[in-house]
C-alpha cells in the first residue's frame, strides 16, 4: 500500500470559530478517521490576513486513494459525516499528495 497526505485548508464562518473548532475536534475528525484508509489526522492554525485559517493533514494508507476520497465525499453531509453551519464551505480547499520517499526523522 502507498502513503498519501490529504491536505485540507478551511476556515470558520465569521463569529463561529468556537463552534467550528468544537465540531471539527469532536465530530469531524472522528468521522474522517472512521473512513477505511485514513490512518491519522492532525490540525494546525495560522493567522492569514487578519483571520485564522486552519489546516488538517490526513494520512492515508491505501492502494485506492480515489476510492478513499470517493467514500469521504459520499459520507460528507450525511449522518455518517455531518457538516457544521460554522464551516465556511466556500473557504475549503483540498489536495491529495502521494509520498515519494520514506519518512525521515531527525537524529
Amino acid at each position: 500500500m502507498k502513503d498519501y497526505c490529504f491536505v485540507v485548508s478551511t476556515k470558520p464562518v465569521a463569529g463561529q470559530e468556537t463552534e467550528y473548532n468544537r465540531w471539527y475536534d469532536t465530530q469531524h475528525l472522528p468521522d474522517v478517521l472512521a473512513v477505511p484508509g485514513v490512518v491519522s489526522a492532525r490540525r494546525f492554525a495560522a493567522e492569514v490576513d487578519g483571520e485564522t485559517r486552519y489546516l488538517a493533514l490526513y494520512q492515508m494508507n491505501t492502494d485506492n486513494p480515489e476510492g478513499v476520497l470517493a467514500e469521504l465525499t459520499a459520507r460528507s453531509g450525511t449522518d455518517r459525516m455531518p457538516m457544521s453551519p460554522a464551516l465556511d464551505i466556500a473557504g475549503v480547499s483540498a489536495i491529495l499528495y502521494e509520498a515519494i520517499g520514506p519518512a525521515r526523522n531527525a537524529d
